[in-house]
């Protein structure tokens, strides 16, 4: 609007131009500020990733990297991980694994029809694990689950060989009887007359008694020793050598008293039952402590356990016996099938492959369907190594194999007579291609930190953060950490192809890497990895990227020990008793019959122990045995009862943990390993060591980290939330952009103010003017008028 040749809105236009001028200076500042802040957040990015790279090689497991190949890959896959040993195997596949399948011998008219007259049914799958071929409801036992447990295996009665059996023996007639007594009856046998090595004598010795019709085996043990056996398990099995003129040749002594075997324990629950007698076929009826369950023994009873299900039957009709044995979900599965109208059958499955996934019931509980008739067999996959006598068969319950060779998985497709070669050879490529990608990643910061801090005076351009000299630091970090000498070791990281180039970058030759990798890749691991120079009696056991390198002191005030019982059983055993280990929900029972010898009872126990999975060992400490853990410190802790039968209790059996300081830092202790956290107020957070056993007192720990771990601490430092530098100068140039965001804001406050004040006035001086005007017109009107008037008289 422009009164009297004044144009206020352009006036006012053009005024606020000049007030914006400190604003668009701000708004500058805040752009080169927030372009700051992009950059260090897009060069934190690529420290980051960086350190993810360097990661990858800072243990020295990184180089134990393994690939497979297969001759018929058709036949087996394989897949290798970590810990897996190189080398190759052959082997035949001789079968693949299947499930059992069962059915009724005879049919019925239809679906409706009873077919049992039990209210209850018992049905598992996998019993023959822990020496079970069937189960059935017995008397008081309703619906529900029971935890079938072999917490005591049984074994024969044993009579063994003293000596070896000579690499060959001549047998006549002047020595060739052995008399024995098996589960209490008095036999002669003879052996037939021959000329025998160590194998073909225990051969004749077996031959002997299943010609005698005796239930025993003969084998011969690993030192060459004759080892006689029961075929019944429990204390019920004796053995007893009385004479014979075999004797001498067969390494055997008559015994003063019968050699018996150990019971089986079932524990449902803690509820107990003994077995003493074991035969293949024998019943039993278990305790449940809410009524029995009655098992067929398969063999002799091993430690482990099994989820039986008894379910209601419903009105006893082949289709309610299908549906409840469904409902159990128990490793089986069953159908009412119709063959043809007015035949229909019961047809069981196994849900679960292999001998392990065998169907356990009574078929007497089906005796209206004539019982039960195999459909399929349970078969375990199996594969044969080698040929001719030295050749030796694997089995598994499924189609995979695993730790055949060390860390290596095989699966099994198809059977093949043909010989199928797996090779694990390592895999130095794998690791070749991440040592480049760390190399990139090195390169790719460089070159980052090069574009952002240029300055080209010609063009009078320059980059984001031109003059900052922290961030121009950072290159010679990252170029230092991967390329520097690690102190101690010959090994350069140039004898490795990594070397710095005119440029500032860093170049790689993957072909001296992987020469190195074949020369010595135990001294390659470690110029990448982790590692430290420790004293005798301590030795490195990690750190992490928060570790700085340096030497520090370690002191041990306590060593750590083993849980370790008192001597036991010094002598022998005077009186029989039940001796159980407990490790959390696991326990180990043994029944110990008097008489036995100490080193009977060491074997006893050991078998025990390692059957129910425990890391607890019986040893002979020369005056009698103990039981000592495997394990160091309180993970080791087990609870031990020497008369678990009677009046005996649990007592705890305690190791002690190391205890220590590192770096003047209390340390975690736990077994042997002393360590600290990443938490911890020390240069040597994240640092760990193995204190040998026994030890205490000062001692020291060099840690020097291999140039990728040195990568991941100079790195991980780099990019640290809290003290990291390139975190606090991102969170510096935020600050900076928050800054002017706020003067921005204020500053377009006041300029909103100024405007309309401006505009205010502008406007309240137009009205005037406007006033004005329109008053000098009015005037002139007048004054014309007067003018007029005068003109006229």
């Amino acid at each position: 609007m422009e009164i009297g040749g004044i144009d206020a809105t352009t006036i006012v236009d053009q005024l606020m131009e000049i007030e914006r001028i400190p604003l668009n200076n701000l708004e500058a500042r805040k752009s080169a500020a927030q372009v700051a802040a992009d950059a260090l957040g897009s060069l934190s990015t690529s420290v980051k990733s960086y350190l993810s790279a360097a990661q990858r090689l800072a243990s020295a497991s990184a180089f134990d990297r393994t690939t497979s190949s297969i001759s018929h890959p058709d036949v087996v896959s394989a897949s290798t991980g970590a810990g897996a040993t190189t080398g190759s195997l052959s082997f035949v596949v001789d079968r693949l694994a299947q499930a059992e399948g069962l059915r009724s011998v005879t049919s019925v008219s239809s679906s409706a029809v009873a077919v049992t007259s039990d209210a209850f049914l018992a049905v598992a799958a996998g019993t023959r694990s822990i020496g079970v071929a069937s189960v059935r409801a017995g008397a008081g036992l309703s619906a529900g689950d029971v935890d079938l447990t072999v917490s005591q295996a049984s074994a024969a009665a044993v009579a063994r060989g003293t000596a070896p059996l000579a690499a060959s023996t001549v047998v006549g007639g002047s020595n060739d009887t052995i008399d024995l007594s098996v589960n209490g009856v008095a036999h002669t046998i003879t052996l037939a007359a021959g000329t025998y090595d160590a194998t073909g004598y225990g051969a004749a010795v077996q031959s002997a008694l299943d010609a005698a019709g005796i239930a025993a085996t003969a084998t011969v043990d690993g030192a060459g020793e004759l080892v006689l056996a029961t075929a019944r398990e429990g204390s019920a099995a004796s053995i007893q050598i009385t004479g014979g003129s075999a004797l001498a040749d067969a390494g055997l002594a008559v015994d003063a008293t019968a050699h018996i075997g150990t019971d089986g324990v079932f524990d449902v629950e803690g509820v107990l039952t003994t077995v003493t007698s074991i035969d293949a076929g024998g019943a039993v009826a278990v305790d449940t402590g809410a009524g029995t369950l009655d098992v067929t023994l398969s063999a002799g009873l091993r430690v482990g356990a099994v989820d039986v299900a008894v379910v209601g039957t419903g009105d006893g009709s082949l289709r309610d016996v299908a549906a409840a044995i469904n409902t159990a979900k128990n490793g089986v599965s069953a159908a009412a099938v119709r063959i043809t109208d007015g035949q229909w059958v019961l047809q069981l499955g196994a849900t679960h492959t292999g001998e392990q996934g065998r169907i356990a019931i009574d078929p007497a509980v089906l005796g209206d369907l004539g019982g039960l008739i195999e459909t399929t067999a349970a078969q375990n996959a199996q594969i044969t190594i080698g040929s001719g006598p030295g050749a030796y068969s694997i089995e598994s319950s499924g189609n995979t194999f695993t730790d055949v060779m060390g860390g290596v998985t095989l699966t099994v497709k198809q059977v093949s007579t043909a010989p199928v070669t797996v090779t694990v050879a390592r895999d130095d490529n794998a690791i070749a291609a991440d040592v480049a990608k760390l190399v990139s990643a090195a390169n790719d910061v460089i070159g980052q930190i090069k574009v952002q801090t240029r300055t080209d005076p010609t063009a009078g351009t320059k980059g984001p953060l031109a003059g900052d000299a922290t961030v121009r630091s950072i290159a010679e970090q990252v170029r230092s950490a991967l390329t520097d000498q690690i102190a101690g070791l010959s090994l350069l990281p140039s004898s490795v192809g990594i070397e710095r180039d005119r440029d500032g970058g860093i170049t790689y030759d993957q072909s001296r890497l992987l020469d190195a990798l074949r020369d010595d890749p135990t001294a390659v691991a470690r110029l990448f990895s982790r590692g430290g120079t420790v004293s005798n009696d301590i030795s490195f056991d990690g750190a992490s990227a928060t570790t700085t390198s340096g030497t520090y002191d370690v002191v041990v005030t306590t060593a750590a020990t083993r849980a370790a019982s008192t001597t036991l059983f010094d002598g022998g055993a005077a009186t029989s008793t039940r001796v159980g280990v407990r490790v959390g929900s696991l326990t180990a029972t043994f029944d110990i019959s008097a008489g036995l010898t100490r080193d009977e009872i060491v074997d006893g126990l050991n078998a025990s122990l390692a059957a129910a999975g425990l890391d607890v060992v019986a040893e002979d400490d020369g005056t009698g045995l103990r039981l000592r853990a495997d394990d160091y410190g309180t993970a080791g802790d087990f609870e031990l009862n020497v008369d678990l039968g009677g009046a005996g209790t649990w007592d705890a059996v305690i190791g002690t943990d190391v205890v220590g300081t590192i770096d003047g830092v209390a340390a975690t202790g736990i077994g042997r390993r002393l360590s600290l956290s990443e938490l911890d107020d020390s240069l040597a957070k994240g640092l760990s060591v193995l204190v040998g056993e026994g030890v205490t007192g000062s001692l020291t720990v060099d840690y020097r980290p291999g140039i990728a771990a040195r990568v991941a601490e100079v790195t991980d430092r780099l990019t640290r939330a809290d003290t990291g530098v390139l975190g606090n100068a991102r969170e510096a140039a935020n600050r900076r952009v928050d800054g002017y965001n706020e003067q921005i804001e204020r500053f377009e406050d006041r300029l909103f103010i100024r405007e309309t004040n401006m505009r205010r006035q502008w406007a309240n001086l137009q009205t005037l003017l406007a006033n004005l005007q329109n008053q000098g017109t009015w005037l002139t009107g007048q004054i014309a008028g007067l003018n007029a008037n005068w003109a006229g008289q």
